[in-house]
């Protein structure tokens, strides 16, 4: 069976569980409709914090929204959108980043803004895997054989990594 995103989202709904998407730019309409709803006055909850480390300052801004029923009729669940802004100071640098999502979860901003902050620690962990130990990112694979049969030999190195405690997100194949 093929994987996609809404037979994904079918499958974690019929279990009794909740999901969160990722909306990005390149799904235009509805990336557009998302910033016109956060951007209206029927935002449900917003939550703010700030964080302050050695070399990052950081102040994220989580609001939820409703959703119309155009685009709950695509997906599973209750639904409503979220929008996370981040901003702040990297190294002296400023940053400006606006991230939208779709989740069947709970519509409290504080709630969805540490679940999505939750998710980003399994990226970053997955990717500093990918990127030093396996070194993904120096790769000279150019062929797409070659560049295949190691993409499948990195998710067999991701599934003996993950059997050694670390966990790694849901893969379809």
């Amino acid at each position: 069976m093929p994987c996609t995103l809404k037979k994904t989202v079918e499958l974690i709904h019929k279990q009794g569980n909740d999901y969160v998407i990722t909306v990005k730019a390149n799904q235009k309409t509805l990336y557009q409709q998302l910033q016109e709803l956060a951007q209206s006055d029927a935002v449900f909850s917003v939550h703010l914090d700030a964080e302050q480390t050695r070399y990052r300052q950081t102040t994220r801004i989580a609001s939820v929204f409703p959703l119309p029923e155009s685009v709950k009729a695509i997906w599973q669940g209750d639904q409503q959108g979220v929008e996370v802004i981040r901003l702040g100071r990297r190294q002296a640098e400023p940053y400006f980043e606006r991230q939208y999502f779709i989740t069947s979860g709970t519509k409290k901003a504080d709630a969805l803004q540490a679940r999505i902050r939750s998710h980003w620690g399994i990226e970053n962990s997955l990717h500093w895997v990918k990127d030093v130990v396996l070194a993904e990112d120096h790769s000279s694979i150019a062929a797409k054989p070659a560049a295949s049969l190691n993409g499948d030999h990195s998710q067999s190195g991701d599934y003996l990594i993950s059997s050694s405690g670390t966990s790694l997100p849901y893969r379809c194949n």
